[in-house]
């Protein structure tokens, strides 16, 4: 059985969960946001270009969830291999953005969706180089209204 595998990326630990591997109890107990991703686990595992990992921020705990989104024509099966087998690199990570499961409310229309939103202030995955040479698509409209969401960050509605 897959587990989640400890690495660095960009000289920061990561700990990636690979398709189909579960959150461990004793993570899970040490993770601040958990709540944000109740229920995502079958919308997640039909997103071939989206893994789950969990950070820190400036000290070792707590943990944060968070989902790493590449573009659509990414290998991530090729990727889950390499990391299990300690091979991955920075470079495999560097078409990566991350992000954050929200609820966001449109001003358009009033119906709350469920968004993976671009987060900007994790490190190593925030704004910089690795930012400006990811070719992933932000979602500019509401679903429901196609009210503007430029300003929103929305990466993918769940």
């Amino acid at each position: 059985m897959a587990k989640p595998v400890d690495l660095l990326v960009r000289g920061r630990p990561v700990v990636y969960l690979a398709a189909g591997v579960a959150l461990p109890d004793e993570l899970a107990a040490r993770t601040a946001n958990l709540d944000r991703y109740a229920g995502l686990d079958s919308q997640l595992a039909l997103m071939p270009n989206a893994r789950r990992v969990l950070l820190t921020s400036a000290r070792p705990a707590p943990l944060f969830h968070y989902v790493l989104l590449w573009p659509s024509d990414t290998a991530l099966d090729l990727l889950d291999e390499r990391v299990a087998r300690a091979a991955a690199t920075d470079d495999d990570f560097a078409g990566a953005i991350l992000a954050e499961a929200r609820h966001v409310t449109c001003l358009g229309c009033e119906v709350v969706h469920r968004v993976l939103a671009f987060e900007a202030g994790m490190p190593p995955f925030g704004v910089g180089s690795w930012m400006r040479d990811a070719p992933i698509a932000f979602v500019d409209a509401c679903p429901s209204c196609g009210a503007s969401w430029r300003t929103l960050g929305a990466l993918a509605v769940l």
